[in-house]
């Protein structure tokens, strides 16, 4: 899969230490989130991690999201999604048996308290 006619964004915490393009640093992520609304070109893929996906779900910039099980056990690690006090109730769109026993689930995002999210747009 590549993603040459595709605008693709890094959001890292760490410095690159040798870009091979020029780079744009945002300061935070309500920045970032304004900008992608803005984009009105499609979609937002964010095959990303949980403590990026889950600030994207606290300011409600999340509408959807597909977790992907694979039965390989490595022992300890992180949390999915990082205990922040988040609140939301995901409901299950689909569930798809894939190769070598990966099974991707896909949910909708719906918040608890739907009147204290404002969607001023749509990110995936």
């Amino acid at each position: 899969m590549g993603y040459a006619d595709q605008c693709v964004i890094v959001v890292t915490s760490r410095p690159i230490d040798d870009p091979k393009a020029p780079l744009i640093v945002r300061s935070d992520v309500d920045t970032l989130i304004a900008e992608l609304r803005a984009l009105n070109d499609g979609d937002v893929w964010m095959p990303a991690g949980g403590q990026l996906q889950m600030a994207f779900m606290e300011r409600g910039a999340l509408d959807e999201i597909e977790i992907y099980v694979m039965p390989e056990l490595l022992g300890g690690g992180l949390p999915l999604f990082p205990l922040t006090g988040f609140r939301a109730s995901p409901k299950l769109v689909s569930a798809k048996a894939l190769d070598k026993s990966c099974v991707r689930l896909h949910y909708r995002m719906e918040p608890k308290n739907a009147a204290e999210v404002s969607f001023a747009g749509s990110v995936e």
